[in-house]
């Protein structure tokens, strides 16, 4: 059976960094009671928001070694919901490659984000891996706190501009959000689920791998 979470959309930012692919999952509960966009249409806008605003905010601070190549998505509200990819949104078209140049760091080195929910008894937080960070940015296991101070703003930029409490174009809102397991079948695969919205974007100074015993 099909993960069902209740209001969520699934969508995955997808690049290549060097010869590896990179992805970053990230949930948005969509909201489209009173509105006058299917919750197809909804997927499918906001797929395109995540193009305009991965770009704005932070491929503008990757290296060019990495390229941002599209969007794609799952709805999860229901087991027959709908699924697509996007590669362009406005002026944008996808690849599109980082701008910063010099050397990336490896591609098992990230910057971890803490998507921060309130705090609820049995839920963590959600976590971001971010691949692509130059050299020159970083000392030691360390970015650099100027370029930590740019990284928040443009997390806090992006949350805020991906967040539609009151869109403009009357349709949906959008919610960035972290999914919680509630049960899974005999083979341990997830089957249910619940969201709780995130309330920040917190970057770390300590680069990370996926795997915390390589962290440091």
């Amino acid at each position: 059976m099909p993960y069902v979470v209740p209001g969520i959309v699934r969508y995955t930012i997808n690049g290549r960094l060097g010869s590896r692919d990179v992805a970053n999952v990230l949930d948005y509960r969509i909201d489209t009671t009173g509105g006058t966009s299917s919750r197809a249409d909804s997927a499918f806008n906001m797929a395109g928001i995540l193009i305009n605003e991965w770009s704005a905010e932070v491929l503008i601070n990757l290296s060019s070694a990495y390229s941002f190549t599209s969007v794609s998505w799952v709805d999860l509200d229901s087991a027959s919901g709908s699924t697509g990819v996007r590669t362009t949104s406005g002026a944008i078209s996808l690849p599109t490659a980082g701008s910063l140049t010099g050397d990336p760091l490896p591609g098992n080195v990230s910057q971890l984000v803490t998507k921060a929910t309130a705090s609820q008894r049995g839920r963590r937080s959600g976590r971001l891996f971010l691949a692509g960070l130059t050299e020159a940015d970083t000392s030691g296991n360390n970015i650099l706190a100027a370029r930590l101070t740019v990284w928040e703003t443009r997390w806090a930029a992006f949350l805020g501009d991906t967040n539609q409490e009151t869109p403009s174009i009357g349709t949906y809102q959008s919610f960035l959000a972290v999914s919680h397991v509630l049960t899974r079948d005999v083979n341990g695969d997830p089957l249910t689920g619940e969201s709780t919205d995130v309330d920040s974007l917190a970057p770390a100074a300590l680069l990370a791998t996926q795997r915390r015993r390589l962290r440091g």
